[in-house]
């Protein structure tokens, strides 16, 4: 059974050789394309915390004085967010797992009224997280350091997978991926050969774009994260 995978280029990469240790075979056709944005310098003493939500975040922000935020909390959302700011020299980390719902749970109890928390993302504004740190009495600032475009640079790939591998799986790891595979699908006149795949998504919030269509077999990994999408993965061929 093959795996399409959607994500952007350098993890799609990094997925398709670890299954590749499995023995299992997969097709990569990105259907976003991740770039870096210029933001403002930002000095570290200016923020008391900061906040990374994905990958994307940590590989392209650029700090000031990086040596400081060795004295800041850093939050990761997920263990891939908090390896790759490991990899980056980050040593104060404080991971949530997985979403933003255990944030909220978690974060509260290292604030202060009048706490300020930095997060590299790739939103200009964040209102969710601004009114709930806003409501704790906390300074909460969003940097533009990346960007995200739905685009499929893959058509041939992606139509001839489509057309051609029946009871295969397709894996989605955002809510951003699944509206940019919606729009391919229609574009390319795909939705009745999706119905014959098996889709492996990485939340309930993913789960609900697809749900625009009926006749979908979709599957939600346990957890947000890459182990239990590979997990769902393996069950789901070995089956």
């Amino acid at each position: 059974m093959k795996v399409l995978l959607t994500r952007p280029t350098e993890d799609a990469i990094s997925t398709s050789n670890y299954l590749k240790n499995l023995s299992i075979e997969s097709c990569i056709a990105p259907l976003l394309k991740i770039k870096k944005v210029r933001h403002k310098e930002i000095d570290c003493e200016e923020y008391d915390f900061f906040l990374f939500t994905s990958k994307n975040g940590v590989r392209k922000f650029n700090l000031k004085n990086k040596d400081s935020v060795d004295t800041k909390i850093t939050f990761a959302v997920g263990p891939e967010t908090k390896e790759a700011l490991v990899n980056s020299g980050y040593k104060n980390i404080v991971n949530t797992n997985g979403n933003l719902d255990n944030l909220k749970i978690k974060i509260v109890k290292y604030l202060k009224p009048n706490s300020r928390i930095l997060h590299p993302t790739y939103l200009s504004q964040n209102r969710q997280l601004k009114n709930f740190f806003h409501n704790l009495d906390c300074h909460y600032s969003c940097v533009q350091c990346y960007s995200t475009e739905k685009i499929n640079e893959e058509k041939n790939l992606f139509k001839k997978f489509m057309t051609s591998e029946n009871n295969s799986l397709i894996t989605l790891y955002s809510s951003l991926t699944a509206h940019s595979f919606i729009d391919e699908i229609k574009k390319l006149n795909l939705v009745e050969c999706s119905k014959k795949k098996l889709f492996i998504v990485i939340s309930e919030k993913v789960k609900k774009v697809l749900l625009s269509f009926d006749g979908f077999n979709i599957f939600v990994a346990d957890h947000p994260n890459e182990k239990a999408m590979i997990d769902l993965v393996l069950k789901k061929i070995r089956s």
